[in-house]
């Protein structure tokens, strides 16, 4: 799974402004631990960041607009962490803290989205409210674990727990005998008011309405589009993308030829590799969270040029095959499978909503 705000997260990298090698020697015992504590910072403020913007705008499905995105820029600069972060970044230096965003960090985020979007869905806010403060718990350990003492690792997109969590003063209402109310009794002259208990049946209660917050669902089958080939007689179903990352796509799709289908789910994996060496993953299995294998059919391989600072950016195509019945057992619970290859794997998730749409739309 290819994570939107670790993709901001390189962009921290780019505002810190340190040098491509740190001051600190690979062989120090503690640089493992340096650049781990580098990239959980780096995971940590791009997240926070992302959540404020969705926050503010209350934009809970889909990918930030473009114009957002920009601005993040300095949102994430002006984080009450980023000063941390450049400190570290100047010990370990920018090429390996972006090796460790691209590598362990991603995996370890990956594993938290996954979960997460499995009790969430597609509500963007929700999962990433979960994650962040996960994130910075992470970063605040591994940082210790390097012997830095960073103790204002703190989030700006969280409201403040004694704010969040007091409740309104309740009005204690003025106490009263079952089944009985009190009346006043006009005094004789020159004595105090009496007050009588009057025997009185008790009113019946209306019970208060049950009021459903939250917004109304989408019906996800208008996202799907259907194009039919006049020549070989065949229709295709294709859906919405589903990619966390605005580089990848991820879709279901379905060929129909009259009483003939094949299911697909469409992968493009964009990754960029920040090592000299570099390389293709050379995707050539995929298997599902469950344990079933699907068949992998590699469709093609891009390549992009690499830069002196950005690392080499491949693009792997493939069209895993699945069946009806194997998306009707995932229809309410959402896909989550992983790519395998040869030098490197990648995990994905599919919302349920999408396949309940995606199966609406083909029967």
């Amino acid at each position: 799974m290819k994570i939107k705000f670790l993709v901001a997260a390189l962009l921290v990298t780019c505002l810190i402004g340190c040098t491509s090698q740190g001051s600190v020697l690979v062989t120090d015992p503690l640089y493992p631990k340096k650049t781990e504590c580098a990239g959980d910072l780096a995971a940590f403020i791009a997240s926070d960041a992302v959540l404020k913007k969705r926050l503010e705008l209350d934009i809970r499905t889909g990918p930030l607009p473009d114009p957002i995105q920009s601005n993040l820029g300095d949102l994430m600069s002006s984080h009450p962490s980023a000063p941390y972060l450049e400190v570290v970044g100047s010990d370990v230096g920018l090429t390996a803290l972006r090796k460790n965003i691209d590598g362990k960090v991603k995996q370890k985020a990956a594993d938290m989205m996954a979960n997460s979007q499995l009790k969430f869905g597609d509500d963007k806010i929700k999962v990433l409210q979960e994650i962040v403060p996960k994130l910075a718990e992470s970063a605040q350990l591994t940082c210790m674990k390097a012997g830095y003492s960073f103790t204002a690792i703190k989030s700006i997109s969280v409201v403040p727990s004694d704010a969040a969590n007091t409740p309104p003063t309740p009005i204690e209402p003025a106490p009263q005998i079952a089944g009985k109310k009190s009346v006043d009794v006009a005094p004789a002259e020159n004595t105090p008011i009496v007050r009588k208990v009057q025997e009185e049946s008790p009113l019946p209660q209306e019970p208060a309405p049950i009021v459903k917050a939250g917004p109304p669902r989408v019906d996800l089958r208008s996202t799907i589009e259907v194009s039919f080939d006049e020549f070989t007689k065949q229709t295709k179903y294709e859906g919405a993308n589903v990619a966390e990352d605005s580089r990848d796509l991820v879709f279901l799709r379905a060929f129909e030829n009259g009483s003939q289908w094949l299911i697909q789910i469409y992968v493009m994996d964009h990754y960029t590799d920040w090592t000299s060496a570099g390389g293709w993953r050379l995707y050539r299995s995929a298997w599902g969270a469950d344990g079933v294998s699907l068949e992998t059919t590699l469709i093609t391989r891009d390549f992009e040029q690499c830069g002196s600072s950005l690392g080499c950016s491949y693009f792997e195509h493939l069209g895993l095959e699945v069946t009806r019945e194997y998306l009707e057992k995932h229809r309410q619970t959402g896909l989550r499978f992983k790519l395998v290859g040869k030098a490197g794997e990648e995990i994905f998730f599919i919302p349920a909503a999408h396949i309940d749409a995606f199966l609406e739309a083909t029967k």
